[in-house]
């Protein structure tokens, strides 16, 4: 969030989202009931969820972490999109 508040500045825009910051990590570890916080990569990794290109490449990342989505969120969030669940085989 602070990357995108000094991005906002050096545009001279205005705030395009209004959501407070949710930790990714501490998301994934309740929702997947694992206990413990784990990287993007072991996430992917945990859920049969192929990884895109490069690990800490910044759209790279982007796309794995969107990809990751329904699993950090949970499949109750996403009713309206059921071809967005994170089905128990881990694929998307």
């Amino acid at each position: 969030m602070k990357q995108i508040a000094r991005e906002i500045v050096r545009h001279g825009i205005v705030q395009p989202l209004e959501m407070p910051h949710q930790n990714g990590k501490k998301m994934f570890a309740k929702v997947q009931r694992i206990g413990k916080e784990v990287g993007m990569a072991k996430a992917c990794e945990r859920r049969k969820v192929p990884m895109e290109s490069l690990h800490h490449r910044r759209l790279d990342d982007a796309v794995n972490i969107a990809r990751l989505m329904p699993c950090m969120l949970g499949n109750a969030f996403l009713r309206e999109a059921p071809n967005l669940t994170c089905r128990p085989n881990g694929q998307l």
